[in-house]
């Protein structure tokens, strides 16, 4: 799974603490979308959080949690 964030966002420093404190499946890898720029138009980041999982973008920090 990469993980498309930013230092500003709330929401995804949220969403880090809530990963960091359960058990997934996934091996993340936290791409901060301030440096990333390239990796994010790769894959059509529009909003943060967003995660990149199995191939497929996921939006928000609510769906990110349900799909994995």
């Amino acid at each position: 799974m990469i993980l498309f964030t930013a230092s500003w966002c709330s929401s995804c420093s949220g969403l880090k603490k809530t990963l960091d404190s359960k058990s997934i499946s996934y091996e993340t890898v936290d791409v901060d979308s301030d440096f990333g720029m390239e990796l994010a138009a790769k894959y059509c980041i529009r909003s943060l959080p967003s995660a990149l999982i199995d191939g497929n973008v996921v939006s928000g920090a609510q769906n990110i949690l349900k799909v994995i």
